[in-house]
């Protein structure tokens, strides 16, 4: 019996090598057959961002402090140029909707100032103001200071230094309730130092986004913003 299957081995032997003499078997294949190629495997894992530059990030973080600061000492020009600071430092995108409502805020700040002038510049000489718990009365006035009648005696003020009651009354007589005068409005007590009233400003952005301005619902997170301290320079 073992010489049989000692044969029938053989014979099984012979007939391979005789494939393989005849061309009929690649002999690498048998020798060493090649492995199949596998599939890629997928991954569930979100693509990592660039690592973020340290040095870029310190400028973005100080000059958006330094834009607030700014906002809120009513320095525009200053505001202005912080702004750029920030837009070449933006990293990932709330970097960029940050820089976004920056923008916004330094627009509607200068639209706010840009009413306020022409409302002071349209008070004519005698007419009243009334501050609620007082009147004055105008005596001079134009686009950059307003001169009034306060207790009998006469007061000169800068436009952009006016006494917040002072400045209110002539938001009051001045803006339209539009949404966007809302946010105007809404933007300069959510930032200024001396009027801020966030309360205030709140409920002019919740009304405006009511009534269809997108700006109302984008500045909304300003509000848990602290205003900076002010700048050595302007103390």
């Amino acid at each position: 019996m073992q010489d049989s299957y000692r044969s029938t081995a053989w014979l099984r032997i012979l007939a391979v090598l005789s494939l393989i003499l005849a061309g009929g078997l690649d002999r690498q294949a048998v020798a060493d057959p090649q492995p199949q190629p596998k599939e890629a495997v997928q991954s569930d894992q979100p693509e990592q961002s660039p690592a973020e530059n340290p040095r870029k990030r310190a400028l973005f973080s100080r000059a958006v402090k330094e834009v607030r600061s700014a906002m809120a000492d009513r320095d525009l020009p200053g505001a202005r140029r912080k702004l750029k600071t920030v837009t070449a430092n933006v990293q990932n995108d709330a970097d960029q909707a940050q820089a976004e409502r920056l923008q916004v805020m330094q627009e509607n700040l200068e639209e706010f100032w840009k009413g306020i002038r022409g409302a002071v510049a349209r008070l004519q000489p005698t007419e009243e103001i009334d501050l609620h718990d007082n009147r004055v009365a105008v005596i001079a006035a134009s686009r950059d200071e307003l001169m009034v009648q306060v207790y009998g005696q006469p007061q000169r003020y800068r436009v952009e230094a006016m006494p917040v009651k002072l400045l209110g009354a002539i938001v009051d007589r001045s803006f339209s309730p539009t949404g966007g005068s809302k946010v105007i409005v809404g933007t300069f007590l959510a930032v200024d130092r001396e009027a801020s009233n966030r309360a205030q400003a709140r409920k002019l952005f919740q009304e405006a986004a009511k009534q269809g301005e997108p700006m109302g619902k984008q500045l909304l997170p300003e509000l848990d913003v602290p205003i900076p301290e002010s700048s050595p320079k302007r103390r």
